[in-house]
């Protein structure tokens, strides 16, 4: 027993004063990620990350997620990175004109093709219906036609997005391609892009919005407002330096900064309904509280302020009888405030939850028309976003 005190202190004598603050210090915020795990496993307390313990290998999440003083560490890190000139960090890449990406991998053919056919199915369903269908695919960070990537770094999104539309046009599915009519309008991509997340902007989304509402008009013969399709008829709030998106939450706000974040509330009158409550399209689609600046902390502000507008709405001030089914990935946030208000009603299925959109669902609703907007990210293998809860073989 004395020797082993007699190891123990001759072990502190030569690692000092300060060796003994250092394991200290450990000990302290092990035992502080302890009793957050306990508070988490024992009572499901929820916290939002980006590395969110419901996802990935569970015991390294859970650990990530709660360890002391995480985000000063990544800040430090990203900063030192930065400093050095260093392109990736934590899976995350900096393109050329200070963008963060996520590369993907090369996807097959055959896998696109399943994918492609479950749309093609299901779309002659709905035109077995007289419904029309619109496939809509967002942009992604790394532009087509200005990639930014930095030299010899490899990436197949925009490559995977084209074979999916081209099987998708072979098999006469409508398709709205953003990153084609942005290169048409002149617009650099980039500039409806978050540099810190792989979302659009807000002012993407209604970019999008008045491409949607253009194709709505002419495969429903029916007019959209122009007060609705005018962005001059929004007011237009920006919340500067606000926004540091899940890819920068990956490697800190001091490797590449935060974006701005915008919100276009309408000035004209609006009155929605959603779950039985009714009021504005601002109060019930958006969460303005996280734009205080005692709410927000920068993460999420995307999916926290938008996430009410996909649900199912009526627009008690409809000028037309229309009804819009849309299958949406979180993508569709930034586009379903201004389509809530395009249509008398509109049902918002998540791209989560599609194998529940059953043929009683499509036929109860009834919608005149159907929009897939997704994000090329979905282009995953063994993706549920494209496996309909629907037999086509039934009459």
């Amino acid at each position: 027993m004395r020797g082993i005190i007699n190891r123990i202190w001759k072990f502190i004598k030569q690692i000092g004063l300060y060796g003994i603050l250092f394991f200290i210090t450990v000990y302290l915020i092990a035992v502080v990620n302890v009793y957050k795990i306990a508070d988490y496993v024992i009572n499901d307390q929820k916290v939002n990350n980006e590395w969110s313990a419901e996802g990935g290998d569970r015991i390294e999440t859970i650990y990530l997620t709660f360890f002391g003083g995480r985000e000063e560490f990544v800040n430090s890190n990203g900063g030192i990175r930065r400093l050095l000139g260093q392109r990736e960090m934590n899976n995350v890449v900096k393109l050329d004109n200070n963008y963060l990406a996520t590369t993907m991998q090369y996807r097959s053919d055959d896998v696109l093709k399943e994918y492609a056919d479950s749309i093609v199915a299901f779309d002659r369903y709905l035109k077995s219906k007289g419904i029309p269908l619109i496939y809509a695919s967002t942009p992604y960070t790394v532009s087509k036609y200005d990639t930014q990537l930095p030299e010899g770094k490899a990436d197949y999104g925009n490559n995977n997005i084209d074979r999916l539309l081209g099987f998708l046009t072979e098999g006469e599915v409508e398709v709205l391609d953003f990153r084609e009519t942005m290169k048409q309008d002149g617009i650099d991509q980039y500039e409806l892009m978050y540099k810190t997340d792989h979302h659009w902007t807000t002012e993407a989304g209604f970019y999008a919005f008045q491409k949607l509402a253009d194709r709505f008009e002419k495969l429903l013969d029916f007019e959209i407002s122009d007060e609705l399709k005018n962005l001059d008829n929004y007011d237009r709030r920006t919340y500067q330096n606000s926004f540091l998106g899940s890819r920068g939450q990956r490697v800190g706000k001091l490797y590449t900064g935060n974006d701005d974040f915008e919100l276009f509330v309408p000035k004209f009158d609006t009155l929605v309904e959603k779950d039985g409550i009714k009021g504005t399209m601002p109060e019930l689609a958006y969460d303005q509280k996280w734009l205080s600046e005692n709410q927000y902390n920068g993460q999420f502000l995307y999916d926290y302020v938008l996430g009410g507008s996909l649900a199912n709405y009526k627009n008690l001030l409809a000028t037309n009888d229309k009804k819009l089914l849309i299958i949406t990935d979180s993508m569709g946030k930034a586009v379903n405030p201004y389509l809530i208000l395009s249509f008398k009603e509109v049902m918002t299925v998540s791209n989560h939850d599609t194998m529940n959109l059953k043929r009683e669902v499509i036929e109860q609703f009834d919608p005149d028309v159907v929009l897939l907007l997704y994000y090329p990210g979905q282009l995953e293998d063994n993706s549920d976003a494209f496996k309909f809860g629907i037999n086509f073989e039934e009459s």
